[in-house]
């Protein structure tokens, strides 16, 4: 799938395409002073520039650990399910 995604967002570390006019932005932004990670849909409006809209997380730095623990956690399920149902 061909997405225009040459708009660079703010902070901006990776980037998935979710369809012809979806991408999920992965960025280290600062909110009052503080780091967070930042994974949000940005869909692409009638000009060609991305903007974000409310779907998505905002993650404190602190959290990110136990975030990370999580992710494994759901992949290794999900390997298992996709082992399971060959």
């Amino acid at each position: 799938m061909t997405v225009e995604t040459q708009q660079v967002i703010e902070g901006e570390i990776g980037r998935i395409v979710l369809g012809a006019t979806a991408i999920l932005v992965v960025a280290a932004s600062e909110f009052k002073g503080r780091r967070r990670l930042d994974c949000r849909v940005y869909y692409l409006a009638e000009d060609g520039s991305w903007l974000p809209t409310k779907k998505g997380i905002s993650l404190r730095a602190e959290d990110l650990g136990e975030f990370q623990n999580l992710l494994r956690r759901g992949i290794a399920a999900i390997a298992g399910a996709e082992g399971a149902a060959k």
